[in-house]
């Protein structure tokens, strides 16, 4: 993306090179060399009008006019109201398949939360663009191709010559998985895995060398290395929601924030959903989570009639900080993985109860809820109700999802947009899709927990 300070350094340090070897050869009283005389010429052409500077001033001529009507937006965002949208299914329904509706001449967002950084405005701007140029707005397509150098052509599907559509440029596609990182849990507590193919085995330690003690005479006794494999199939994860192509006159920053928001919040949610509470279905993508894996030998139980949040002792907790490993302690460390109600109704109603207000830490410059000496980290998909027994997974989670799971990220993800697929309606339809897969591979054993354990209520 065009950045008028950035380029304005660039151009500044090619010309103080040319002035370097100028003032070098006056010094010295010589002509330039071959390399010298290579260099100012790139820079500026033999004529000293050209080169590289020449071009470096005509983008930033278009990053100063682009800079200059992304003010002008922003300034005509503090009009009142705000684009009002409604996202159904996103949490409450296993589909991530939502449709949004904006209306016309909608007022910007009054902030910008779907991009960061100190050009947020600009990002969210010019996707916005992009999605105005998509919808058949001319003069946002002429602006992209001549800003973002993005060209419209169409990618039609095998044997559908109407499913055609343009795809999001690669930079946008990057800042989708940032925002998805920030919005979810999972992905960024475990992990990550690169995958250039659609299948990865790699191999896991299991079992290492035991040392015996030797007599005088005698020979050490041999014992082995024991390893199996891990495995990493990528599932394709798809959020599907259509805009209407009347957004002509709509705030490029308004509709740039609120796709990408909706798109990075059906991913991070699903991803979540398949980390902690996957139970190997369809729903889940065949994908077993935290509450599967940890069912039989990674329990631990809370005591008898603690049979809900309110009902919780520090015993129940200690318990399970006990039954955690040491080596489960390396890397990030171990963590509590709770909803934000059960948290309210079992550790700070704990934590207040001992004489104090609820402990908060700042960890890595950020502010961090701490339990017990140990970070607490909220997630939206885990049980926030009354106990485990009738709810789909277990109370709360402490370990480190850096040994226990791993994220295998096949493709990132790819956004594509159609205006074809529903023209009778005159709707663009905009499609997001992610393949991945999650891998709990660490559950222990019937001897002993592994890197996470799960709190479960009595005869669960």
């Amino acid at each position: 993306m065009l950045n008028a300070k950035k380029l304005r350094e660039e151009i500044a340090a090619k010309l103080d090179a040319v002035q370097a070897v100028n003032n070098l050869c006056e010094k010295e009283k010589r002509e330039p060399t071959a390399d010298e005389t290579s260099l100012v010429n790139a820079a500026i052409g033999e004529d000293g009008t050209g080169g590289d500077v020449k071009i470096l001033k005509a983008r930033l001529a278009q990053a100063e006019a682009f800079e200059a009507e992304v003010a002008n937006v922003t300034n005509a965002r503090k009009i009142p109201g705000g684009v009002h949208h409604e996202v159904a299914g996103v949490e409450d329904s296993t589909s991530l398949f939502a449709r949004v509706k904006i209306p016309a001449k909608a007022a910007s967002r009054n902030s910008i939360t779907a991009f960061s950084g100190a050009d947020k405005e600009k990002q969210a701007y010019a996707f916005g663009r992009f999605v105005l140029a998509v919808c058949g707005n001319r003069r946002s397509e002429d602006w992209c191709r001549d800003t973002l150098g993005a060209e419209f052509r169409a990618a039609m599907t095998e044997g559908t010559d109407s499913a055609g559509g343009v795809f999001v440029p690669e930079e946008f596609e990057a800042n989708l998985i940032r925002l998805v990182d920030n919005y979810g849990i999972f992905r960024g507590q475990c992990r990550q895995v690169p995958m250039t193919r659609d299948t990865k085995t790699y191999p896991r330690r299991t079992g290492g060398l035991t040392a015996y003690f030797i007599g005088e005479t005698s020979a050490p006794t041999e014992s082995q290395i024991t390893a199996d494999s891990i495995k990493l199939v990528a599932k394709d994860l798809g959020a599907l929601t259509y805009f209407s192509s009347d957004l002509d006159e709509d705030s490029a920053i308004s509709i740039g924030n609120l796709i990408m928001q909706e798109l990075a919040l059906a991913f991070a949610y699903k991803e979540d959903q398949c980390g902690f509470i996957g139970d190997g279905t369809s729903t889940y993508g065949g994908i077993s989570g935290l509450k599967t894996a940890l069912a039989s030998n990674g329990k631990v139980t809370a005591a008898t009639g603690n049979t809900a949040f309110s009902t919780l002792d520090l015993a129940d907790f200690n318990n399970m900080i006990a039954a955690l490993p040491d080596y489960a302690s390396q890397g990030t460390g171990p963590k509590w993985y709770i909803h934000k109600a059960g948290w309210a109704a079992s550790m700070q109603r704990l934590q207040q109860a001992a004489g104090g207000n609820s402990q908060v830490e700042i960890v890595n410059g950020q502010p961090t809820q701490m339990f017990l000496g140990y970070p607490v980290v909220f997630s939206r998909v885990l049980n926030s109700t009354t106990d485990a027994q009738t709810s789909t997974n277990g109370l709360c989670y402490f370990g480190n999802l850096g040994l226990a799971a791993d994220f295998g990220d096949r493709k990132g993800v790819t956004i594509a947009m159609s205006k074809e697929v529903a023209f009778t309606t005159r709707q663009t339809a905009v499609l997001g899709v992610e393949r991945f897969d999650i891998n709990i591979h660490d559950k222990g054993t019937s001897s002993g927990a592994g890197a996470v354990v799960m709190l479960a209520t009595p005869g669960s």
